[in-house]
């Protein structure tokens, strides 16, 4: 058999990452055990030891069906304890049914574009740069555009009126990550103020999905604020990996704003899109 093709834009965004990942295996190959790899995002002194005892008593529970299968969507019992958690951080009302459990906030991401995506129509998602590398790979994947937005010189502010041109007819969905990754900018209540206020204006109305992975790491004085207080149209993406150190057990979710008009609709989409 023959291996399909993959399309130019894609095999461009691989060749980045695959170049990327070539220097990291020719490092690891030259400082052999002494390396310490930086390139990913794992701690070196593993996760926490309540997260691992936590991890073995549900192990060894004897409840033989908490390692099987859970309804598309999640476990509710999960679910509901996340939309209190979120209810609590948010300022809002959320329902267990406003949250998907995804395996990790890849999944969550890739969920969310589809769910905005049009068939036989132009779709365009505003990314704001630099970024995680693989938010345009996914949307390539799926067929929609990313259009690239970087953040002002000095890396520390959104470039709001770039975001502004760069809104149009086909734009389906904005991606911000709250704090920044990989700057690491925290974006004040201010900001998002006024990044609301754009969104708000534009003719098309997209959604903003917030990619939340990195929250856990705000210190003080600093506090986090979520896009989600300021904007009726967003989605939360959320990883429990970062948080735990645990990134290689994929556990996240999407959660819906309970604002949007019609989020029942939405969630319940997502919950069929885990499906498909």
């Amino acid at each position: 058999f023959m291996i399909g093709p993959l399309n130019t834009e894609i095999e461009q965004y691989l060749i980045d990452q695959e170049r990327f990942e070539d220097l990291r295996q020719q490092t690891t190959l030259r400082a052999g055990r002494n390396l310490c790899d930086l390139s990913y995002a794992n701690a070196y002194d593993g996760p926490l030891p309540e997260v691992l005892k936590v991890i073995r008593d549900c192990l060894g529970s004897g409840r033989t069906l908490d390692m099987q299968y859970t309804p598309y969507g999640g476990s509710t019992i999960t679910r509901r304890l996340i939309a209190r958690q979120l209810s609590s951080t948010h300022g809002e009302r959320f329902n267990y049914r406003d949250i998907v459990l995804t395996p990790g906030a890849m999944a969550a991401l890739n969920v969310l574009f589809r769910v905005v995506r049009h068939d036989a129509e132009p779709n365009e998602v505003v990314v704001i740069t630099p970024c995680w590398l693989d938010y345009p790979l996914y949307l390539a994947n799926l067929g929609m555009t990313p259009v690239m937005v970087p953040m002002a010189e000095d890396l520390t502010n959104l470039d709001l009126e770039r975001i502004k041109d760069a809104l149009g007819p086909h734009t389906r969905a904005v991606v911000i990550t709250q704090p920044s990754n990989p700057t690491g900018t925290l974006y004040s209540r201010e900001q998002l103020q006024q990044l609301s206020s754009v969104l708000e204006a534009s003719e098309s109305h997209p959604l903003l999905i917030s990619d939340e992975s990195h929250r856990d790491y705000v210190f003080q004085p600093h506090s986090f604020s979520s896009p989600l207080e300021f904007y009726d149209l967003t989605c939360v993406v959320y990883s429990f990996g970062k948080g735990l150190l645990i990134q290689g057990q994929r556990i996240g979710y999407a959660a819906v704003s309970p604002r949007i008009n019609d989020h029942k609709a939405v969630a319940r989409q997502l919950e069929r899109l885990c499906r498909a």
